[in-house]
């Protein structure tokens, strides 16, 4: 074979070599350019669902807090704002329908992310990945939490939908109001697990996306680069024949490096940087003829964001590696450029070994991640800070405390903790409205944080509540610090719509001392001593103490409250009934009288053993804690329920009325609905009121017996003779009956002053159109001397003592006991 032709041949097959050896290069650049796009395009796409969900996490908030709202205001506008808000969810879980439909309709898609408050720009994207990715597992697992949220939503709407019919409907809505809130409270705590999961999901799809492209990325640029080192050792070897071909070689694999989103950074074994992106670039604040053949500890100051700490150039680490060291979180980094600003960036750097894996150099890769934390750093605010005043909320600081009482003191000056009503807050929501009480909150949650140091822990627990606690304070020191905020409070001033609004504090302290080791006694105990401070004259400190004989009885009082919660709810009440029998005077009316048969509807409750509980131990809190007008609607329905399907063969049934409930406008309807329900007549009911609670009330009590009067309903006038002016207000109060005080009949055989007054109360009652009930009618004697008097009724246990209210037998032995 000619030389010519050898050379010929050997030209031929360097020019094979180079062209498959460059067609390599621009294949694996080509499918790089493919990946990072669609990972990119991914990732773009996944920050456009975490923002649709941040807009359908802010909706779903607001809609909860709306339809609250409306569960205690009751106004139609709180309702429609809520229609308003849960339009977005729900029009997002309208798409994502739309699109699990084999074929689904692009254009109805549009329309419902549109209406979700989903950025036009984002659809086409969002569409796209969901088509595609929707059965993939990361995606799916977002998509499953989705659909719990949906499932929330859609119970959420149902109880706003069921609630409005409720207020809106003829009967009064206190009892399913109560229930409505608590199961907003439940659905909201299932969409915030909802949403965290979504989020996480999500978070964790975008990780590992970016892991993938980077470590797509980094090993492609060392299969790059490991052509270009083959293609350097081949060139030692062939001479200048083939350094155009290694040229040519670099040049591309720099091509491909400069498409790279993220910035590489190649260093020699010297660590000294041979190459760098345009991205590095233009993220570490240097051209690369600056940097080039410079130390990267000298270019690139590498630091943990979490310690500060410095890191040092030299030691490989991928991104799994780096979590695992950071315990499984994922660790944070950031650069510090010429000009003193940072950027937070993910690290990854891979060692470059030759064919014998000696280490040439290392690839270093940094994401930036200002966006992605920034959003976390977000979300994180988000769920730890109260919307309104910018101060922690109610879970964030039940965590600062907890760690507080976990980690002790130290040894140093103990803590304490404080509980913050606002005083009378309610009359500036009704008077001004909610926007006045939404900025007064404000000002006061900016006048507390001025009194407080940066080390004390300040949150609003929600509604016109604050908690404050004073890490390593002293008992002195918190009570100091306690009155200067309450003072601070009650000098506001603060303008609106020609009017000054101003406010109080109570405020409930507790400290280290009280030696309360839970968080829940603690909270407990704050809440109990806020009360008091209420209950001792508002605008005051009350300091919590184990030995303080008041609060002690408050506290016991509220467990008494939460007894007869449960009792409401777990059908622990239960009715007795005490007979009330005519005195017979041998007059024409006796015959009328005998016919009038009595009984007094009496509550009782059971214990969780089913042992009856005196009214006495209950009655007094549920009184003080403004529990009676449910008890007293709970009588009421149970009442009517025993008189329809006669469980007493008495004439006329009594039922008491709290003082609170003389009070409610609602009761009234209430009592209207009960009586429809049963389909009783009202000509056999009679309402007890105390006198104290009729003159203390005597406008609405006068109003409300004249209501119920008009139906056919009797009233008793109970306790008569112990309240103050008693005869000039009988003029005022239009009542059937005048029950006397049992405190004057117990020793009327003794006692000349009591008989005196029984008989003046039973002449201005029979001069009045009234007839009398005397109680405490405990034996024959005493009911002849009542007799004698004139007296029309009596009860007490010389007449029956109370019996549980059951179903009659067949026999009617309730009527022939009575009839005897």
């Amino acid at each position: 074979m000619k030389p010519a032709a050898r050379n010929e041949r050997s030209r031929i097959r360097r020019v094979d070599r180079t062209t498959a050896a460059l067609l390599s290069v621009w294949l694996v650049a080509a499918v790089v350019t493919i990946f990072a796009w669609v990972s990119i395009t991914v990732m773009s796409v996944l920050l456009a669902y975490i923002a649709g969900q941040n807009q359908w996490s802010r909706a779903q908030k607001d809609a909860v807090r709306a339809l609250e709202r409306f569960a205690h205001t009751r106004a139609e506008s709180d309702y429609q704002a809520f229609l308003g808000h849960i339009v977005v969810p729900l029009a997002d879980r309208v798409g994502k329908l739309e699109l699990n439909k084999p074929v689904p309709d692009h254009d109805k898609v549009i329309d419902a992310l549109l209406n979700g408050r989903v950025e036009r720009d984002d659809i086409d994207g969002m569409v796209w990945l969901y088509r595609n990715f929707r059965h993939a597992p990361l995606f799916r697992e977002a998509i499953t939490y989705w659909d719990r949220g949906d499932q929330s939503i859609l119970q959420l709407r149902e109880i706003g939908t069921r609630l409005h019919a409720v207020v809106r409907s003829s009967s009064s809505p206190e009892l399913a109001i109560p229930v409505a809130i608590e199961e907003i409270e439940a659905v909201d705590q299932q969409v915030t697990l909802a949403e965290e999961g979504y989020s996480r999901s999500l978070n964790k799809a975008s990780h590992v996306t970016r892991n993938v492209l980077i470590f797509a990325l980094t090993s492609s640029a060392l299969l790059l680069l490991t052509v270009v080192t083959l293609f350097v050792r081949r060139s030692f070897a062939r001479g200048e024949r083939l350094e155009d071909e290694l040229r040519n070689s670099e040049k591309l694999a720099e091509v491909t490096l400069a498409s790279i989103g993220d910035a590489v950074i190649r260093t020699d074994e010297a660590a000294r940087v041979t190459y760098c992106n345009a991205i590095a670039e233009r993220m570490l604040g240097r051209p690369l003829a600056q940097m080039k053949l410079q130390p990267f500890d000298a270019i690139c100051e590498l630091r943990d964001e979490g310690t500060g700490t410095r890191i040092a150039h030299g030691a490989e680490c991928t991104r799994v590696q780096c979590t695992q060291a950071h315990d499984g979180a994922q660790p944070a980094y950031y650069i510090v450029r010429p000009d003193g600003s940072r950027v937070e960036v993910d690290y990854a750097a891979t060692t470059l070994r030759d064919g014998d894996g000696n280490a040439i150099g290392m690839v270093t890769v940094l994401y930036d991640a200002s966006a992605e934390r920034k959003h976390a750093a977000q979300l994180l605010y988000q769920a730890t800070h109260d919307e309104l005043t910018d101060l922690l909320n109610r879970r964030e600081f039940e965590r600062r405390l907890a760690n507080v009482l976990a980690h002790g003191t130290d040894g140093v000056a103990g803590y304490a903790v404080m509980f913050l009503d606002l005083d009378q807050f309610k009359i500036v929501n009704d008077t001004c409205g909610h926007a006045a009480g939404d900025e007064l909150i404000r000002h006061v949650g900016a006048t507390l944080r001025t009194c407080l140091s940066d080390q004390d822990v300040l949150a609003r627990l929600g509604g016109d509540e604050f908690g404050v606690v004073l890490p390593h304070c002293a008992i002195a020191d918190a009570l100091q610090i306690a009155n200067r905020l309450c003072d601070a409070i009650a000098t506001i001033r603060m303008p609106w719509s020609e009017r000054t609004l101003t406010t109080g504090a109570s405020i409930g302290l507790v400290s280290s001392c009280a030696r309360l080791a839970s968080l829940k006694e603690v909270m407990k105990a704050a809440d109990v001593a806020c009360y008091m401070a209420k209950e001792n004259g508002r605008n005051r400190v009350h300091l919590f103490s184990l030995d303080d004989q008041a609060l002690s009885a408050t506290n016991t009082q509220m467990e008494w409250v939460a007894r007869v919660k449960a009792a409401l709810d777990e059908e622990l009440l239960c009715l007795y009934a005490q007979r009330i029998d005519p005195v017979l005077h041998g007059t024409e009316a006796d015959a009328q009288r005998a016919h009038d048969t009595h009984i007094e509807v009496l509550l009782r409750m059971k214990d969780a053993s089913g042992a009856l509980v005196p009214p006495a131990g209950f009655v007094e809190a549920a009184e003080r804690f403004n529990l009676m007008p449910a008890v007293d609607r709970w009588v009421i329905a149970h009442a009517f329920a025993a008189l329809a399907n006669g469980w007493h063969a008495a004439r006329t049934w009594s039922i008491n009325l709290s003082g609170a409930s003389l009070v409610d406008e609602h009761l009234f309807d209430y009592i209207v609905a009960q009586q429809r329900c049963h389909g009783i007549s009202f000509d056999r009911v009679c309402f007890e009121i105390t006198e104290t609670a009729a003159i203390t009330n005597l406008q609405k009590a006068t109003a409300l017996i004249g209501r119920l009067r008009a139906l056919g309903c009797r009233f008793a006038l109970d306790d008569f003779g112990t309240g103050m002016s008693s005869f000039e207000y009988l003029k005022h109060l239009h009542v059937d009956y005048l029950k006397i005080d049992g405190s004057f009949i117990q020793d009327i055989l003794h006692s000349a002053p009591d008989r005196a007054i029984v008989q003046s109360i039973n002449q201005v009652a029979h001069a009045t159109g009234k007839r009398t009930i005397a109680e405490f009618a405990d034996g024959l004697a005493i009911v002849e001397c009542l007799a004698d008097i004139g007296v029309d009724f009596v009860q007490g246990y010389g007449i029956g003592v109370p019996e549980p209210l059951e179903p009659l037998e067949a026999s009617g032995r309730q009527h022939d006991a009575l009839m005897a």
